[in-house]
């Protein structure tokens, strides 16, 4: 779960150019590979999945998006603030695009 926590943080990091390095522990590395081994090849994993999409106003006056469980959760959020719902419903689109597009990869 910290792993996909952390490729979403990436992704969001990455579609608003503040890209960070992401260092995966060894037992991070496992969990990863535990969860590779559960979902089948060639299926969606993500088709049963329940939860939340949040956008809300931080104390700060900007809009964070919150990605919830079906449990209630936050398993992801975005990490920069958004003077603008706009902008943040845009980056939660590009997010959510390039997570459909793309297979995490396991960086060396």
């Amino acid at each position: 779960m910290k792993s996909f926590v952390r490729n979403i943080a990436l992704a969001v990091a990455v579609a608003t150019g503040t890209a960070t390095l992401v260092t995966l522990t060894p037992a991070m590395a496992q969990t990863v590979k535990e969860k590779a081994k559960e979902t089948p090849k060639g299926k969606e994993a993500t088709k049963d999945v329940k939860g939340t999409v949040t956008l809300k106003k931080d104390k700060s006056g900007e809009f964070r998006f919150y990605i919830k469980n079906d449990a209630g959760k936050v398993i992801a959020m975005s990490v920069v603030g958004y003077e603008k719902e706009d902008e943040a419903t845009a980056v939660l689109n590009e997010v959510k695009a390039l997570l459909n597009s793309q297979k995490p990869t396991l960086e060396k």
